[in-house]
């Protein structure tokens, strides 16, 4: 079957792989206004990607946790919220850090470095702060889907899409308008790749639940 990617507003997306697993990163939905999809009704969830523990990025992962059981890959504090504060099976964590490669229910997961920093603030009051990470991930053998998380522009995203050869930048930059044309502007897209979520900050209804399939184009 055909990967496709799903975006849902914020840093929100929903990929399927061609072997049919669903890969959900920072699954900002119930909270979020313009998310045409809430956790409710999401079919079912096989691997969860969370970058950093930012609230609109680790979002509705314990709703998602508790009602589909499914593995997480993601850096220790955000493991830690997800145990101390919310009652999560540690045995379901696949904890990871800039470089390292995983697999899960099937899916090639890496680790990739982000200009950013995770942060959220547990029940004592104490800080729970950690490296944000984005990931690559290998929904086929010929298809690879980078996503950055909150990165800010750096020069090493210019190696993800050569030596990496990745297909498709769901989320290419910090917050910031124009992000395509930042990136083409560097030598940093081509052709062949995506930005989902440009203009989703100025116009979200217009591209929240926008579905992208191969070949990215």
């Amino acid at each position: 079957m055909a990967v496709s990617v799903q975006f849902f507003g914020a840093a929100s997306f929903l990929i399927t792989t061609s072997t049919g697993k669903r890969v959900m990163i920072d699954p900002f939905l119930d909270s979020h206004v313009y998310s045409p999809v809430k956790v409710k009704d999401l079919d079912t969830v096989d691997l969860l990607l969370i970058t950093h523990n930012a609230h609109d990025h680790f979002g509705d992962a314990p709703s998602i946790i508790s009602r589909f059981g499914c593995p997480v890959i993601c850096a220790k504090d955000v493991m830690h919220n997800l145990i101390q504060y919310h009652g999560v099976d540690p045995d379901l964590f696949r904890v990871t850090i800039w470089g390292l490669l995983l697999e899960e229910c099937g899916v090639r997961v890496r680790s990739i470095e982000s200009h950013h920093w995770s942060f959220n603030v547990g029940a004592e009051g104490n800080l729970l702060s950690g490296p944000a990470t984005g990931f690559i991930v290998e929904a086929d053998p010929g298809v690879r889907i980078y996503h950055p998380g909150d990165s800010a522009l750096s020069y090493d995203m210019k190696l993800r899409g050569g030596v990496v050869q990745t297909e498709c930048w769901p989320h290419a930059c910090n917050n910031s308008g124009g992000r395509r044309d930042l990136l083409a502007t560097h030598g940093m897209l081509q052709d062949r790749r995506t930005d989902a979520s440009r203009g989703a900050f100025g116009n979200p209804v217009a591209w929240a639940g926008a579905r992208y399939s191969q070949p990215f184009c």
